[in-house]
């Protein structure tokens, strides 16, 4: 089992499908939802029957809940108290990615109002009345950013890559950022990688697959037949010109991926799959350059493909009624897209082909002595990045750890903790290395995952603050990456975890973080100076680590 800290579909036992009328109403369905479904009650301070006890008050008192007349300035003010209600209980709840999102409605002005509240922030009402949240924090932390542009300066030259990535989802305002960097380090008694992750989102973005980089064509078909029905309502005075120039078009579709099937160029990527199937090695500059050739075989095939198909196009989109037209002529346009879309802009599914030739390739053969894992001002990601990147750090199966999920309603339904391994990958570490790893107090969910799994294996050191203690499972299954319980109502979202964690030592982590073996805290002269202690403490660690 793994976890992770996106989001997938997940049913969310909710309360009594009833009208949310008032806050009161609002109040009793949070509460409910987070009595059957919370993970961490055992383990809780507080006590939730408290709880209950000591807000439902507050909100029964609150009356302008979707209240068409009431007063706007009243309605304002109680909508800030009940958001201060709710982000002071989840403040001083344990679980770190639990939040909620509330809907307050104002149907006399005719919108609502969306606030989220996390166990990591508080609020406050001013004395002007007006609501505020703030990220709790404990002690200075660096800008990543700044930090890994200082670290480059470190590098041997040619050994380095960074990789930009955009995030964002369709059609709104991608941000691009680092994904990742890594380099060797210089005037260092062995071969030692820096590798700088900022999100793990290396499957999602990074990982080569052998079926999308190097794919196999099939054997091509035609798309008409002689007697093809879509030719029955052809007007007759073209209908046999228009068949013959079809097949025409058909016959140079299948002629030219055959005669790419048999070419050199193909035959060279088949090769290159094979390599990678059996050993995951890339040899960048053979790869890219055989990519390329291969690349421009099918761009040469659908420009003389399209120079056929728009004169023909030209000709008979007049002779015929359109829909007829468009009926015969898509299935054909929608293979030369996709034909133009799977193969000639392959290249583009390599781009991270460093990554594997320069730390991959070396991790497998040994050439990398020593590694510096900066997992700074990373939140976690996709757990699926486990077997892609943690499993390659890992030389034997350890116990790493317990996992719980929750049994029925009952507020303390639990299955029994269940033991958790690490496990190996067929192209990683053959034997365990010397591993420093930077992490400060916004490490959290999947860089703490690596952390306690790498400290399983020997040789690892720690160093910076305490990690962000958020450990809780939000997947029951390592592949399903987009983990989490999803659901609520009109006017309530919850994002909660499915599984409590706890270290192999049956140490609970949520909410404390993993203790640093060292501990190295930026000051405000640091930052303003552009120093790093804590990559400088690693560097002199690593270094004396055999």
């Amino acid at each position: 089992m793994l976890f992770s800290c996106r989001k997938e579909q997940q049913e969310l036992i909710l309360t009594e499908n009833h009208i949310i009328s008032s806050y009161e109403d609002l109040f009793n369905s949070f509460w409910t939802t987070i009595d059957r479904n919370y993970n961490y009650f055992n383990e809780e301070k507080i006590n939730w029957n408290d709880i209950h006890k000591r807000y439902i008050d507050r909100f029964r008192d609150l009356k302008t809940f979707n209240k068409r007349f009431a007063d706007k300035d009243l309605a304002i003010r109680e909508m800030n108290l009940a958001s201060k209600y709710f982000s002071d209980i989840l403040s001083k709840m344990l679980d770190n990615h639990l939040y909620i999102r509330v809907t307050f409605p104002f149907p006399h002005a005719n919108i609502t109002v969306t606030r989220e509240f996390s166990t990591r922030t508080k609020a406050r009402i001013g004395v002007d009345g007006k609501f505020s949240q703030f990220l709790i924090r404990k002690n200075i932390v660096i800008d990543k950013e700044k930090a890994i542009n200082e670290a480059s300066k470190l590098f041997v030259e040619n050994t380095s890559v960074k990789r930009k990535v955009k995030f964002g989802s369709a059609g709104s305002n991608k941000s691009i950022t680092d994904l990742y960097i890594l380099g060797m380090l210089k005037n260092m008694r062995d071969s030692t990688l820096y590798f700088a992750l900022n999100e793990f989102k290396l499957s999602e973005k990074a990982i080569i697959f052998a079926d999308i980089a190097f794919p196999i064509i099939p054997r091509p078909k035609k798309i008409y037949s002689t007697y093809d029905d879509r030719f029955v309502n052809l007007p007759e005075s073209i209908a046999d010109n228009f068949k013959i120039g079809l097949h025409d078009i058909d016959d140079l579709i299948c002629n030219g991926i055959d005669r790419i099937r048999e070419s050199n160029e193909y035959k060279n990527i088949l090769n290159h799959r094979e390599k990678f199937i059996k050993t995951e090695i890339m040899d960048c500059l053979s790869v890219e350059r055989d990519l390329i050739l291969f690349e421009a075989l099918f761009k040469q095939l659908s420009k003389d493909i399209l120079v056929k198909v728009v004169t023909y196009m030209e000709y008979y989109s007049k002779r015929m009624p359109s829909a007829l037209f468009t009926d015969i002529l898509d299935p054909l346009i929608n293979k030369v897209n996709k034909m133009r879309d799977d193969y000639a802009n392959i290249s583009s599914k390599v781009k991270d082909c460093h990554l594997y030739e320069l730390f991959f390739n070396k991790l497998g053969n040994g050439s990398i002595k020593k590694i510096i894992i900066d997992l700074r001002d990373n939140l976690g990601g996709d757990a699926s990045d486990r077997k892609h990147l943690i499993d390659r750090l890992i030389t034997k199966k350890n116990l790493y750890g317990y996992e719980r999920t929750k049994e029925g309603n009952g507020r303390f339904n639990y299955i029994p903790w269940v033991p958790v391994y690490t496990s190996t990958h067929p192209f990683g570490l053959k034997s365990p290395i010397p591993v420093v790893i930077l992490m400060d107090e916004r490490s959290a969910s999947m860089s703490e995952v690596l952390t306690i799994m790498l400290k399983t294996q020997g040789k690892v050191k720690v160093i910076g603050d305490y990690s962000g203690g958020a450990f809780a499972g939000l997947s029951s299954d390592k592949d399903l990456f987009n983990g989490g319980l999803i659901g609520g109502n009109e006017y309530l979202y919850f994002y909660m975890p499915v599984m409590a964690f706890k270290d192999k030592d049956n140490n609970v982590l949520e909410g404390k973080g993993v203790r640093p073996d060292i501990f190295v805290i930026p000051t405000e002269d640091d930052i303003l100076n552009n120093r790093d202690p804590a990559l400088q403490r690693a560097i002199e660690e690593i270094d004396k680590m055999n």
